[in-house]
């Protein structure tokens, strides 16, 4: 059956789904509320499918790997102020609100928001500072822990690939992309100015006039 962990810390709510989603229950009919209630997270399963495979890397796995992935999530309201990540050793994935990120100089680094992953605490990029922060309007995440994050990369080399290249890399995946109008999920904010230009800047001597 399914099982659902339900709490109330001070950050929000914790609802986690761990299950053998799919089984057959018809030989040991439930009361109706508790049928309405499977449904339910049917659905909530589904949704999280659904927002997972239109996103990049998760648009990577395959139809199998996406159908069993929701039910190893975790889904948490943090409300706004919320100190961010609230735990260690957990890849969250934003489903709505915006995060801001901060180093250890209090200087803004980051900001996510929709769409975007914090991979941090699982150590998959070699950050050159760690940045933390709180969330700048409640917040909606899914959670994954990194052990299963490991096993996706394990058993999907594209997915692999997507967290073990370089940031510059995976940059110009981002701008090739754009370029070829292949995904209207990267936005063109994210690209720098140096890698849009096609053309050698002009020069001139330093001695040279404003006429010259």
């Amino acid at each position: 059956g399914i099982e659902i962990a339900r709490g109330l810390p001070t950050d929000g709510c914790i609802c986690g789904f761990s299950s053998s989603f799919g089984q057959d229950i018809s030989a040991n009919p439930a009361p109706q509320a508790f049928q309405s209630g499977i449904h339910k997270m049917e659905v909530e399963l589904l949704e999280i499918r659904q927002f997972l495979e239109q996103r990049p890397p998760f648009n990577l796995l395959d139809d199998e790997q996406l159908d069993a992935l929701p039910a190893d999530m975790e889904i948490r309201y943090l409300r706004r102020g919320s100190k961010f990540p609230p735990e260690d050793g957990y890849l969250y994935i934003v489903r709505s609100g915006a995060i801001e990120l901060r180093d250890q100089e209090g200087e803004i680094c980051e900001k996510i928001a929709e769409g975007d992953i914090y991979t941090t605490s699982c150590q998959l990029l070699n950050f050159r500072k760690e940045c933390r922060g709180a969330t700048a309007e409640d917040t909606l995440v899914y959670i994954m822990t990194c052990d299963r994050l490991k096993q996706l990369c394990k058993a999907s080399d594209a997915f692999n690939k997507h967290f073990s290249a370089s940031l510059k890399d995976r940059l110009k995946q981002a701008i090739t992309a754009v370029q070829q109008g292949d995904s209207s999920d990267i936005s063109i904010m994210s690209v720098e100015v140096g890698e849009l230009l096609r053309m050698e800047p002009i020069t001139v001597d330093a001695n040279a006039t404003i006429q010259d």
